[in-house]
């Protein structure tokens, strides 16, 4: 029996990393940290669902995402410094 899918909002905070090579490229790339780090936040986001479709934005804040997520009525997941993850069991 399949269990039903949540529709949620998963948000992770990152630190962006200055980019070591500054060649051009007609590939956009991103190098990122996350919070609090790889495997907590990797942890978390599988416990979360693993979204498939993430997106990137630096103009998005945290509270802009739990905005939306309750104004549309979604759960809102956040994967930050203050991650835990006993609370995403």
């Amino acid at each position: 029996m399949l269990e039903q899918l949540k529709e949620q909002v998963c948000q992770a905070n990152l630190d962006l990393c200055q980019s070591a090579n500054n060649e051009p490229s007609c590939i956009g790339l991103v190098a990122w940290i996350p919070r609090p780090n790889l495997p907590t936040a990797a942890v978390a986001w599988i416990y979360a669902g693993g979204s498939h479709h993430p997106t990137f934005s630096q103009a998005l804040t945290t509270e802009y995402l739990e905005d939306y997520a309750e104004m549309v009525g979604l759960e809102c997941i956040v994967i930050d410094s203050e991650t835990r993850l006993r609370e995403f069991k």
